[in-house]
């Protein structure tokens, strides 16, 4: 199996081979392949008018409870692939279950993530799980939702879809009575360092988990979405030498104000998601481990983590491009 050649040390030729048969032979795993463009096409269609119902009953909640709106800051992050578009809603299921536990003090467990290609009947069956649970919370506080009547959504673009959750994420966050933190936003950069480090694995030399770039003080939310943008953008050049089709997966600057932790993990779990079919598209069976809590962590923590999580990234866009033909990507390739 391929999870052993980055343990071949002494059989350089024959771990460079098995390498190259793993990225020759890695399955395509594009969700548009799965599914027939219309097909796509529709259950967008039926994501788009979940989120839409959802949107419409959490404002008769956030109302109901007095609580006050928020706006939606660019982030600068934008993506149209299922894949990215499902963990981001996991992220809105995981805290409306919070919005739940804190209600009524009833646990649900987050589902397993999908072994194989994600398409939009994914997001769909996972938007309909988060919606059913709000709509629980609202039947505990005797909150109605809205009447509606029927409502045809536009024909979707997929960034619609992309930007909907995100805002949903960050409205729901708001209502918690334990919103996210940067401890957690610290679990997830660990999550992406888990895969980064699972990776890293196949290629012998490697260094699968660096040493932590030096603390630095001061840092703020600001410097740590930056240098997670930083990772996309190496990831960007990754796919790109695997000709792989991200969906316009995109990033840039943008005009950000105050960030809250609940946007900074947003970004993370972008850097999550791709790294997840980064894993799938190259075959890597093992996950990697579970993150614990860390104890309490601040922005400059974050920002450290996510600089090691960089260096695991620009060693993989050293390495990967040397298996497949390709010269080693600078980090002043063209993105997509």
């Amino acid at each position: 199996m391929a999870m052993a050649v980055g343990r071949l040390a002494a059989g350089g030729y024959l771990a460079l081979s098995a390498l190259l048969l793993l990225f020759s032979a890695a399955p395509d795993t594009q969700p548009a392949k799965q599914q027939s463009e219309s097909t796509q096409q529709d259950t967008a269609t039926s994501v788009l008018a979940e989120l839409e119902v959802f949107r419409q009953d959490l404002g008769a909640f956030r109302r109901a409870m007095g609580e006050p709106g928020v706006g939606d800051p660019d982030l600068g992050i934008w993506s149209g692939d299922p894949r990215d578009i499902y963990f981001q809603t996991l992220t809105l299921y995981e805290r409306t279950a919070r919005l739940l536990f804190e209600t009524t003090r009833v646990r649900e467990t987050s589902p397993p993530l999908p072994t194989g290609p994600v398409g939009f009947s994914d997001v769909l069956t996972l938007t309909t799980s988060a919606y059913g649970i709000l709509k629980r919370v609202m039947q505990e506080l005797n909150v109605p939702g809205v009447e509606r009547s029927s409502w045809s959504p536009p024909p979707p673009f997929r960034s619609d879809i992309f930007k909907t959750v995100l805002s949903l994420d960050r409205q729901v966050n708001t209502l918690l009575e334990r919103p996210l933190n940067y401890s957690d936003v610290y679990m997830e950069v660990s999550r992406a360092v888990g895969y980064a480090a699972r990776l890293l694995a196949h290629f012998p030399g490697a260094v699968q988990v660096p040493e932590e770039p030096p603390f630095t003080p001061g840092k703020q939310p600001g410097d740590v979405h930056a240098r997670l943008l930083a990772c996309l953008d190496i990831l960007a050049r990754i796919f790109d030498v695997l000709g792989v089709n991200q969906h316009a997966v995109e990033t840039k600057p943008a005009s950000i104000g105050s960030l809250t932790p609940v946007d900074v993990f947003m970004v993370a779990t972008l850097v999550v998601s791709q790294l997840d079919l980064l894993h799938k598209h190259l075959s890597v069976v093992k996950m990697p481990r579970d993150v614990f809590y860390p104890g309490r962590k601040f922005p400059a923590h974050v920002y450290q983590r996510a600089g090691l999580l960089q260096a695991q990234l620009e060693q993989l866009a050293r390495l990967i491009p040397l298996q497949v033909g390709s010269s080693p990507l600078s980090a002043d390739s063209n993105h997509r």
